[in-house]
């Protein structure tokens, strides 16, 4: 994706066009070029800390389509590039109307700004564009919430991928791995669920305890009749059928902006960092009361909403990390087969970089790898 983005961002101003639709195209190939980064560098690096020289081993800052062989920039070094492309991408992107949610444009832009700070614990930055982002933005009914995150053209959905039936793959899709609902070995014999603790915090009168079936029969879903069925189980994502994996990908929904926005506001003290919260977990559960809590405490409220709202989206394991927090799966329904006997991972191990594949160590001298 990143090379590709190269492609694009070092021969747009040279093409041949109106310089309106040069900017619309670079744009968004700077947004994805952004997106690369921040995910490798969450991944393979160690933790980006606020208020502190990041000088520890980054990844390889990529600029340029080539074949040349960098080594790690620091982590401050990488996110700084990552900022320089986003903010050069919200100038280009400013009035651009795209077509349809798999586009990128000024709101996904501010959005993933929105993110980046957030990690980096710039909380004004977080907190300013997470309200950019999503303003203007409706969050889903509670119907459409249950109604299994599918369609790309959800009002909430900021970006997102449509599953064409042409070009799909049946078998190595979100769909076949993450629904409930189609027909693959993995859905069949290992079904995603949820950590018990983790529902049992879920009011019954949220819509969002509605996505798990905690006895694992799912009646409101027809599933293959060899499915194996646990408790906590989710309903979350559906493909099309039993038959059909497809299931439209959310990379991006308003309500993480308000997530975002309303942790910065927390930490800087701001009076209406509840509200922010309020506003969106009163659309998910009518019986939700206004927090009166400040600071940590409303902190780790914020904390919990997202692991309610973006559940199965893929930030656990980076929110675990930005904030310097261990994982814990003990005394919930996990079965030592079914996690590997890994129960829990405390802070600041060296498992929360991955591991360099050997292939790229092999065509990259100059790889940093990190601790075996």
């Amino acid at each position: 994706i990143n090379r590709n983005a190269n492609t694009i961002i070092n021969n747009t101003d040279a093409a041949t066009g109106p310089v309106s639709a040069k900017a619309i195209v670079k744009g968004q190939a700077l947004v994805y070029r952004a997106f690369c980064h921040f995910q490798l560098v969450q991944l393979y690096a160690k933790r980006y800390v606020n208020g502190v020289t990041n000088s520890q081993p980054g990844i390889p800052i990529i600029l340029q389509v080539s074949n040349e062989n960098l080594p790690r920039a620091t982590v401050e070094a990488v996110y700084t590039q990552i900022n320089k492309d986003l903010d050069q991408a919200v100038v280009l992107l400013t009035g651009y109307a795209k077509p349809n949610n798999s586009h990128l444009d000024l709101r996904v832009a501010q959005g993933l700004k929105a993110r980046v700070a957030l990690v980096q614990g710039n909380w004004a930055i977080a907190a300013d564009f997470a309200s950019k982002a999503r303003a203007g933005k409706n969050l889903m009914t509670i119907t459409e919430y249950g109604s299994g995150f599918n369609n790309y053209n959800n009002q909430e959905w900021m970006w997102g991928s449509f599953i064409n039936e042409l070009q799909t793959e049946s078998f190595a899709n979100f769909g076949a791995y993450m629904s409930r609902n189609f027909s693959s070995t993995v859905i069949r014999s290992c079904p995603k669920a949820i950590n018990s603790k983790l529902y049992n915090l879920i009011p019954a009168t949220d819509v969002r305890s509605t996505i798990f079936s905690k006895t694992g029969q799912h009646p409101n879903v027809i599933l293959d009749s060899r499915a194996a069925k646990f408790p906590f189980t989710s309903q979350k994502f559906l493909s099309v059928s039993i038959g059909d994996s497809r299931c439209d990908v959310p990379y991006m929904r308003a309500a993480e902006m308000f997530l975002i926005e309303a942790e910065a506001k927390a930490n800087l003290g701001a009076a209406d960092a509840a509200q922010v919260l309020f506003n969106l977990v009163s659309k998910r559960d009518p019986s939700y009361v206004l927090s009166t809590k400040t600071g940590a405490a409303l902190i780790s409220d914020i904390h919990l909403q997202r692991r309610m709202e973006l559940w199965g989206e893929g930030f656990r394991f980076f929110d675990l990390k930005r904030t310097n927090s261990p994982l814990d799966r003990t005394g919930a329904q996990h079965q030592t087969a079914i996690v590997g006997g890994l129960f829990s991972v405390p802070a600041g191990d060296k498992r929360w970089q991955l591991l360099f594949p050997q292939s790229e160590l092999n065509v990259n001298p100059l790889l940093e790898q990190n601790e075996l």
